[in-house]
């Protein structure tokens, strides 16, 4: 019943008017998420390495899957930026949204020159 019920209300909204809003919001969902799991994947890992400093060479894998996000985070920001310029063609989105969606893109370009900044890019663990 709930599944019949939020179907309605998904049929009742307007869609997005520009093919470039439909395509990008979902990608931008994405984007924004992967960028959250890089962050916190760097901040547990370096948070282990407080703890015990081994953990920085036996953690080969997990580093660079982390510094494999790091260089897309770039990618990702692009994303998020087109988003929040296609955000404005689409009157389902409301005016909060507008607004907001260039801030998470600021947001997540400063993401990207910190990664490159502090050399997370590198797929080595000599940290």
């Amino acid at each position: 019943m709930g599944w019949a019920l939020r179907k309605g209300y998904r049929a009742d909204r307007p869609g997005p008017s520009s093919r470039l809003a439909a395509f990008t919001r979902p990608l931008a969902r994405v984007a924004v998420w992967l960028l959250l799991l890089t962050v916190v994947g760097w901040l547990a890992l370096f948070g282990a390495a407080q703890r015990d400093l081994d953990v920085l060479f036996t953690a080969r894998a997990e580093a660079t899957i982390l510094a494999a996000l790091s260089l897309l985070s770039g990618v990702f920001a692009a994303v998020i930026a087109v988003d929040a310029a296609a955000a404005w063609t689409d009157p389902s989105r409301g005016l909060p949204r507008r607004v907001g969606l260039p801030l998470v893109a600021l947001a997540a370009g400063t993401l990207c020159v910190l990664f490159f900044a502090f050399d997370l890019t590198s797929f080595t663990t000599d940290f």
